[in-house]
């Protein structure tokens, strides 16, 4: 029999990622392979997971679908009681349960992992060194500042996963002094939010549940080439109207470098975006920046046009950019996407 600190405990954690996962209604057994289901230290085993459902069902927090012989919904959505309690309460169900101890507690090495792929996505084409994570807001986890014991711990753990890759310095402790994130540490970023618990396997695609297996998408105009993430398992869109983009290069500029044409062609009839960019190829002596990258309302058919600026120049080889949308619904609830496009900016030809 679970204590009254670890039941409230688990049922925070189970309430949180429900708030996380929104209306999309997850099965119960997929906490399991969520990034909460480490609470205190230990993970919730499968048994302790029923009991705390049905607890949260009993008390009206929880609903979703019940099947026959199943005492407890197979799919879950927080009520407008258990957000309640998530917003007023910090998902504490029984406030006088939570002790300084448990809602301090120090991070797993897999969220200081998660965190540190996360902030290496946004600065990843500085390739800056690991230590500047410990400066950045996203090192404080859970009111706890991350240590350089834990970054480094962390970042060994993402060099075995070949998520993160650089060349090893004694300097740093032995990882890094620069670091830059692999293909598969993009992926991780891209379509599991950095989760580098997650993993999708063949069973999650045969039983379904939107994954799919994509391959490359190249779509010819112009001259260039846009270029769709190849061979890999991703989250196919759920059944809320998803925005999607064509990338486009329009035209170059001696000055004003390189434009770019975006054009949201589904989802939202409006939405905020911003749009960013970087360099996927050649992964060194290269960096992008985008002029007119801030956050703007962006309504569906219309363009609208980036200048990219490469630093040095196009030279010897093809530059592979990505381009990055950030989108969030102008409308409630506000939800909020990225989409990535590759686009292949050519070598100028030669000059006989």
């Amino acid at each position: 029999m679970e204590t009254k600190q670890r039941r409230n405990e688990a049922a925070r954690a189970v309430l949180l990622w429900l708030d996380e996962e929104g209306e999309s209604y997850p099965l119960v057994e997929d906490f399991l392979s969520s990034s909460w289901v480490e609470v205190g230290g230990e993970r919730v085993g499968n048994d302790e997971l029923v009991r705390t459902v049905r607890w949260l069902h009993d008390r009206k927090l929880v609903k979703g679908p019940e099947i026959d012989q199943v005492p407890y919904p197979v799919k879950l959505i927080l009520t407008r009681a258990g957000r309640l309690v998530v917003v007023e309460q910090d998902g504490w169900v029984e406030p006088d349960a939570a002790t300084p101890d448990t809602t301090a507690a120090k991070p797993s090495l897999q969220d200081v992992a998660q965190a540190f792929v996360l902030w290496l996505y946004d600065v990843d084409r500085l390739q800056p060194t690991p230590q500047r994570f410990l400066l950045d807001p996203r090192s404080v986890i859970n009111d706890h500042q991350v240590d350089e014991a834990q970054m480094i711990e962390a970042v060994e753990m993402l060099m075995a996963m070949d998520f993160v890759a650089g060349k090893p310095s004694w300097q740093s402790g032995g990882i890094p002094l620069r670091i830059r994130l692999s293909d598969a540490g993009r992926l991780c970023v891209t379509e599991r939010g950095g989760n580098v618990r997650r993993q999708a396997t063949w069973d999650d695609v045969e039983r379904g549940g939107g994954i799919t297996v994509d391959k490359t998408i190249t779509t010819t105009g112009n001259g260039n080439t846009v270029v769709g993430h190849s061979d890999n398992v991703s989250v196919s869109p759920d059944p809320r109207d998803r925005p999607d983009f064509i990338v486009e290069r329009a035209a170059d500029g001696a000055d004003s470098g390189h434009a770019i044409e975006v054009t949201m062609t589904s989802g939202p009839q409006q939405l905020h975006v911003g749009v960013e960019v970087a360099v996927i190829e050649p992964q060194e002596g290269v960096t992008a920046s985008v002029a007119d990258g801030a956050t703007r309302r962006m309504v569906r058919d219309f363009k609208r046009t980036v200048v990219v600026t490469l630093d040095p120049p196009v030279g010897a080889a093809d530059v592979v950019i990505e381009i990055i949308a950030r989108c969030e619904d102008v409308n409630p609830p506000h939800e909020k996407w990225v989409l990535h496009r590759a686009l292949t900016i050519e070598r100028p030809p030669k000059i006989h």
